[in-house]
C-alpha cells in the first residue's frame, strides 16, 4: 500500500491473522490468533507491505493490567510504558505556576509544563518508534496462552507515517499524515 499522505483511522473487530491489502481501509494488520474468536491462545503478529519507507508505532492498552498507563513496542521488542517518557529531568525549560505553565522556549524544548513534570513531545515521538523506514512488515510478536491474562479488554494500536515526516527525528514538519488502525480482543 502507498505511504499515508493524509490521517486515515481504521478500527476493525478482531481477526485471527493479519490481513495484506493495497487499499489501507481494507488491510487488517494485526492479528490475534484463536483469541480473535474467544480461543484460548493469543498469537499476536503485525503484518502489512508499503510502497515508500514508513515508521511504525504499537501500542497497547490494558486497563485491567494497568489503567493508568498506555505500553508500547519499542525497537528491541519490550513492551514499554509510555511514563517513562514523562520525566522530571526532560521538562528543563518548562516550569508551571498558579496561572499555568510557563515554557521558557516551547518550540525547543517541546515541554509542556506540569506541575514539577512535563511531557516532552520530541522524547515521547522517539519513545513510542517501534519500527523506522521500513517497508514490510512482518512480525510474530507474541504467543501465550490467554489464561495467563488477567480478563479485560485489551485495544491494540498501529500507527504509521512516511519516515520522510521528520517523526524520527523530532520534528513536527509531516506528523499530520498518517494510517491508525486500531483492534482489540477480549478475555473472559
Amino acid at each position: 500500500m502507498p505511504a499515508p499522505t493524509a490521517v486515515q483511522v481504521f478500527a476493525y473487530d478482531p481477526v485471527d491473522a493479519p490481513v495484506l491489502s493495497s487499499d489501507p481501509a481494507q488491510a487488517e494488520p494485526i492479528g490475534i490468533g484463536s483469541a480473535a474468536a474467544g480461543g484460548d491462545t493469543l498469537s499476536l503478529r503485525v503484518q502489512a507491505e508499503f510502497s515508500d519507507p514508513v515508521n511504525v508505532s504499537l501500542g497497547i492498552y490494558a486497563p485491567s493490567v494497568d489503567d493508568l498507563d498506555l505500553y508500547f513496542m519499542d525497537p528491541s521488542n519490550s513492551l514499554q510504558p509510555i511514563s517513562r517518557g514523562i520525566t522530571e529531568s526532560e521538562t528543563s525549560g518548562s516550569t508551571a505556576t498558579a496561572d499555568g505553565p510557563h515554557n521558557s522556549d516551547d518550540n525547543e524544548s517541546g515541554s509542556e509544563g506540569h506541575g514539577s513534570y512535563g511531557i516532552n513531545r520530541a522524547f515521547l515521538r522517539n519513545f513510542v518508534l517501534w519500527k523506522t523506514d521500513v517497508t514490510s512488515l512482518d512480525r510474530s510478536i507474541a504467543t501465550i496462552p490467554v489464561s495467563d491474562l488477567p480478563p479485560g479488554v485489551y485495544t491494540l494500536v498501529l500507527t504509521v507515517r512516511p519516515s520522510n515526516s521528520g517523526y524520527s527525528s523530532g520534528e513536527d514538519a509531516g506528523n499530520q499524515n498518517y494510517y491508525r488502525w486500531t483492534t482489540y480482543f477480549v478475555v473472559k
